[in-house]
């Protein structure tokens, strides 16, 4: 078919563009849309919107365009079909849409004083986020015991008369737990503990169900939000889902791998590329122009602690910058790093070698396209990203003039937050990271948490000196950030 697309891509700066094509080719079951420079520039130039230039120089594409020429996007060839090739720019349409299909179930479940008790969301796949729990997928059943087996002539099938349930431990089926969900928008929230349960699901950034459970029967949450019902969480729905493995292979190598006896003495690290560039938190001077890129993850292998450290570039200089923060974060904690493991690239560079042979550290590596062989770095990751995308989806529905996908380092950040802060699973004592980490026990107070990109108000400036607030007695008191 042909029509007008509408484009949306990102330059260099991260700057959004937006591109009307017309007497353009659409094919709706084509995975790739291909892009033609001349086309554009032709557009551009008989609307008298500024030039749009190509330049192709060895493996990489630049594109420039607006009155100066000022914006520009790289692109680089993709390997495998030697085209080059990028992405769109991101957004939220589907959650969107996913919501206003769910405020539709309630209205319609609404009407029917018998069908109260039936969910009000779509059915859809639970969705574990520890990474304890192999991020397998649990997709509720239609058919129930008790309930009539739908027939073919049947113009409807039987609506359900109980609620779904789903295994929070994902290995126990006989520890099931009826599945409740809840609208989480905060000013139309029931009062009732499984609202309570979301509320603090929301605070501490998203994090598993368990873990909330956990630390209510440790007394740092209220005891009943131990044993009430478990609701479902809408933003991770739709940004922490992912495909279940239909088989497994058994292992050919049965060796298990030594077991860290102590803090500090294997270290597992390993680059996550973002691949949207990242904004560069500032409380003072001329905003500046550069962008995060990339973040590097360190996950101790005897407490699980992480450590997350920004970087603009995968350079070695960069790397070694963060090495130094992690060392000296570990260092107040009375740890030394003794080994380093981690995949090949970066971390195979003479400059991350010698670091670490002057400070006596040993590394290893894994092999060549064995990234299982750093599991723990790369479990991690997956789960922070997860962490991270349902926070921003979470908050952009809220906000959307404020949160976009260029505040990801703040959310990589608190996820990684959470996830020290919180109890680890796989401790038989439930301590978080950070207490196994630190070898002492550390307080966690839900009152200090928030959830991301809650609007922050700060007391005036005047108010704070102890003098009139500005504009007299009947100005607000606060500003909004």
């Amino acid at each position: 078919m042909a029509g007008t697309l509408v484009w949306k891509w990102l330059d260099d700066d991260g700057k959004e563009h937006t591109f009307r094509i017309p007497n353009s080719f659409y094919v709706p079951s084509g995975k790739m849309r291909l892009l033609s420079p001349q086309h554009i520039s032709q557009v551009l130039r008989k609307r008298g919107l500024g030039q749009f230039i190509e330049t192709t120089e060895g493996e990489l594409c630049t594109l420039q365009g607006g009155d100066r020429c000022q914006y520009r996007k790289t692109i680089a060839v993709d390997p495998k079909t030697n085209v080059f090739t990028f992405d769109l720019a991101p957004g939220y349409d589907n959650f969107y849409a996913y919501c206003a299909q769910c405020a539709e179930a309630n209205q319609e479940d609404d009407l029917f004083e018998e069908d109260l008790e039936a969910p009000t969301a779509m059915e859809a796949a639970m969705v574990s986020d520890d990474e304890h729990d192999n991020d397998e997928i649990t997709t509720p059943t239609s058919h129930r015991e008790g309930e009539s087996e739908p027939s073919e002539d049947d113009p409807e099938p039987p609506m359900r008369q109980t609620p779904m349930t789903f295994d929070l431990d994902m290995d126990k089926n006989e520890n099931s737990v009826p599945v409740q969900i809840e609208d989480d928008e905060e000013d139309t929230q029931k009062q009732n503990h499984a609202a309570e349960f979301l509320k603090y699901h929301h605070k501490f950034n998203h994090c598993s169900p368990a873990k909330i459970q956990a630390m209510a029967k440790k007394g740092e949450l209220p005891k009943y939000l131990a044993t009430c019902d478990v609701p479902v969480c809408s933003a991770c729905q739709f940004g922490k889902a992912t495909r279940r493995p239909w088989r497994t292979k058994n292992k050919k190598n049965g060796r298990k791998a030594k077991t860290a006896t102590r803090p500090g003495q294997v270290v597992s690290v390993d680059m996550m590329e973002a691949g949207i560039p990242g904004l560069i938190p500032q409380t003072s001077g001329f905003l500046t122009k550069e962008r995060y890129r990339v973040a590097t993850v360190y996950v101790d292998q005897y407490s699980n602690f992480s450590y997350v450290h920004f970087q603009k570039s995968t350079s070695v200089e960069d790397t070694l910058v963060g090495k130094e923060a992690f060392e000296r974060l570990a260092a107040t904690y009375g740890i030394q790093v003794q080994h380093y493991h981690a995949d090949n690239g970066t971390f195979a560079a003479k400059g991350w070698i010698d670091a670490c042979h002057r400070k006596k550290q040993s590394i290893s590596f894994a092999g060549v396209n064995a990234h299982h062989q750093n599991g723990r770095a790369e479990a991690r990751i997956k789960h922070i990203q997860d962490m991270a995308r349902t926070s921003l989806i979470h908050a952009t529905k809220r906000w959307p003039e404020a949160i976009n996908a260029h505040l990801w380092p703040f959310a990589v950040r608190m996820a990684n937050l959470s996830i020290n802060a919180t109890p680890w699973l796989a401790d038989l004592k439930k301590r978080s990271p950070e207490e196994m980490f630190s070898g002492s026990k550390v307080d966690n107070n839900p009152k200090h948490w928030h959830h991301f990109g809650c609007p922050v108000f700060v007391l005036d400036k005047n108010m704070q000196q102890g003098r009139r607030p500005a504009g007299g007695k009947w100005m607000p008191r606060t500003q909004e950030e």
